[in-house]
């Protein structure tokens, strides 16, 4: 795949999801905050209903790893700076459900090589450096296919509330 993402429409109700979100005792347990800070994650993998998985595979035509399915919970905050994914469970491509809050996405080129892009957050970032690949608002109904070891993102929360679920594809090669 080499646009940096994909998004399509979820043929899926969350209302089974979004009413299990506030039972998740695990949310003040969770040590894991990067790469926002305040922000919260949880493994949600012994929970989430395996229909969402097999809607999202036969939408994109693709399988996706049978583990590590996650939550993420923004909480206060509402910016996610540039970045460039590391390989998550040895995956390339992310998957991401938006489950409450819309949320606008940035990918960038950087021509001039100005950022090493070690993946991780980056402090130093002038984002007016860099080149905007594309820009996409996208919501819960919708899900994104994000090539996001290969081109860095920013983005932003549009809603007071953002909670996502993130998947990870199967197949490093998808096209």
């Amino acid at each position: 795949m080499n646009e940096p993402w994909r998004l399509y429409n979820l043929d899926y109700n969350l209302d089974k999801l979004k009413s299990h979100i506030n039972e998740i005792s695990k949310w003040i347990d969770s040590p894991f905050t990067w790469p926002i800070k305040d922000s919260k994650w949880v493994d949600v993998s012994d929970i989430l209903d395996i229909n969402l998985i097999n809607v999202v595979e036969n939408t994109i035509g693709t399988t996706i790893k049978k583990t590590n399915y996650w939550l993420w919970y923004y909480n206060t905050s509402k910016e996610l700076k540039p970045h460039l994914d590391k390989y998550f469970n040895n995956c390339k491509y992310s998957i991401i459900v938006p489950i409450i809050g819309d949320f606008e996405l940035t990918s960038y080129l950087d021509h001039n090589n100005l950022y090493n892009w070690e993946p991780g957050i980056e402090e130093d970032i002038d984002v007016n450096q860099l080149t905007v690949v594309d820009k996409i608002s996208y919501k819960p109904g919708q899900f994104l296919l994000l090539n996001n070891t290969v081109y860095p993102h920013s983005g932003i929360a549009k809603e007071p509330n953002r909670i996502t679920l993130h998947l990870y594809l199967e197949d490093n090669n998808y096209e």
